[in-house]
């Protein structure tokens, strides 16, 4: 193993593919990366779980909503296991199944309006930001 990704998300060669693609540099910069990702649902499920793949740093999970059945044929975090489950929570653990090196924040409040800006302010700083939440106007 070439010490330079020694300690990255890919120091096990899990990401020698993305690091074809975009080299050390871009490997690295993604290891140092803050990402968070607002609703676990359809579109912010696969989102997260594509974050943690490529090599993501850090993943701030928001989302307040529990897994339920109808939640089975459309969301890829959803499973048997998990109903019932909060979204945040089941999230982390699989993403630490995948990638021990990212560095999970499961924060299991709902996104308002009033909050949204005090919410993502919390985290700073950011990288990006993923609204991929369905129920705020």
């Amino acid at each position: 193993m070439d010490p330079q990704f020694k300690g990255l998300p890919g120091d096990d060669e899990t990401h020698s593919r993305t690091r074809l693609l975009i080299g050390p540099a871009g490997l690295e910069r993604l290891g140092r990366a803050r990402v968070l990702v607002a609703g676990l649902g359809g579109v912010g499920g696969y989102a997260a779980e594509a974050l943690v793949r490529a090599g993501v740093g850090t993943l701030i999970l928001l989302d307040r909503d529990r897994f339920e059945p109808s939640n089975l044929n459309r969301q890829v975090l959803a499973d048997r296991t998990t109903l019932g489950e909060q979204k945040v929570d089941a999230a982390a653990r699989r993403f630490a199944a995948i990638s021990p090196a990212t560095r999970v924040e499961a924060v299991a409040e709902q996104v308002t309006p009033e909050n949204a800006a005090s919410l993502v302010a919390r985290f700073l700083p950011l990288d990006a930001v993923i609204d991929a939440i369905d129920d705020v106007p």
